[in-house]
């Protein structure tokens, strides 16, 4: 629809339609006091100045609406200016009688919702930029660790097994640590384990389910068959030992320590003797170990991983981009409650700018 405020005519674009349509003159009524929204800036002399502005429709009703709707209204309408919304639904004017009071009903039923409605937002978004920075950080902490073992392990590991030059020094062992979840340690752990096999290097795991004993038998078996393994092929061998942290942080009992001390002689050696790294991963801090046990000649290589994003963190992030999706979605839905208009005001000034 275009009004020309000059005139005070209201020109219906669906009646424009039909005149060209079916050949009917074009019809014309005059315009009421109701129908102006005055928006815009002031108009240069001696031109038509077409403006657009909003017009609400029935379902947009703040005044009578249940709390649900409301509710409903704050999400769809949180990023409009609520105090703008209310001028143009319930405009005040010569013709008008109670608009003022419309408008303070209408603000203090919606508004509250709506700041509600911000503050969440505003909430979600900054919860999301500290999990997502937390994410990137873990991550990148990840990345860090792999260049520097690539580098001070993994590449001289390979080049060992592709040469055959067995002079250079390999680590006897690698122990992971950090405050990283244990899901993060065990996929390192397996990026390990995929480096090692792309070099056609023995790999193995042995857990720490049954007794100290029964552990240290299957590590000496292990060990025996890795220098086999080097003998015949002229490759080196990487052992997982899954848990042994359970071992090794238990010096209060006879057996274990008997078990922890041949472990030690094994590790101190493992790559001299037996062409094998150990790899131990553990949650424990490094406070709960004999520091004899992790002392450098054993593990010379150390990856520290920090804390990156937990699962329930992943699951709260998920949470949060869902819901800062549903109220983009619901701000979307506005345009179901008013349409626009374009209307025309001339160098001549309207009876209604007095308004």
């Amino acid at each position: 629809m275009k009004i020309n405020l000059s005139t005070g005519i209201v020109w219906h674009s669906n009646i424009a339609r039909n005149t060209q349509a079916g050949g009917l003159s074009l019809l014309s009524q005059p315009a009421t006091a109701d129908t102006f929204i005055k928006t815009g800036k002031n108009v240069s002399f001696g031109e038509d100045s077409w403006f657009t502005r909003r017009i609400w429709m029935k379902n947009f009703d703040p005044l009578n609406a249940s709390n649900s709707t409301l509710d409903e209204y704050a999400e769809i309408f949180h990023m409009y200016d609520i105090d703008e919304i209310v001028k143009e639904k319930y405009p005040v004017g010569f013709f008008t009688t109670g608009r003022q009071a419309k408008q303070n009903i209408a603000k203090s039923r919606l508004k509250p919702r709506v700041q509600k409605i911000l503050k969440e937002k505003e909430n979600l978004l900054n919860r999301r930029i500290e999990l997502l920075k937390k994410e990137t950080l873990g991550e990148s902490n990840i990345v860090r660790q792999k260049n520097r073992l690539g580098q001070n392990f993994l590449i001289p590991f390979k080049l060992v097994n592709e040469s055959k030059e067995s002079s250079y020094p390999l680590a006897n062992g690698i122990l992971i640590y950090g405050s990283a979840e244990t899901k993060d340690k065990n996929e390192f752990v397996n990026w390990i384990k995929s480096q090692a096999l792309d070099a056609e290097a023995g790999y193995s795991e042995i857990s720490y389910t049954e007794s100290p004993e029964q552990f240290i038998d299957k590590i000496g078996d292990a060990l025996k068959t890795n220098k086999t393994y080097y003998d015949k092929f002229h490759k080196n061998s990487i052992i997982y030992l899954k848990d042994a942290d359970k071992l090794l942080t238990d010096t209060h009992n006879e057996e274990s320590l008997d078990c922890i001390n041949e472990l030690k002689q094994f590790i101190e050696n493992s790559n001299e003797n037996y062409h094998t790294t150990f790899v131990v991963s553990t949650d424990m801090p490094l406070d709960c170990f004999d520091r004899a046990v992790i002392s450098k000649h054993r593990f010379s290589q150390t990856v520290f991983l920090k804390d990156g994003i937990t699962a329930e963190e992943k699951q709260e992030l998920e949470k949060i981009n869902a819901r800062l999706e549903h109220l983009k979605n619901m701000s979307g839905k506005s345009n179901n409650y008013f349409y626009e208009e374009e209307y025309c005001i001339s160098d001549y000034e309207s009876p209604f700018d007095r308004l």
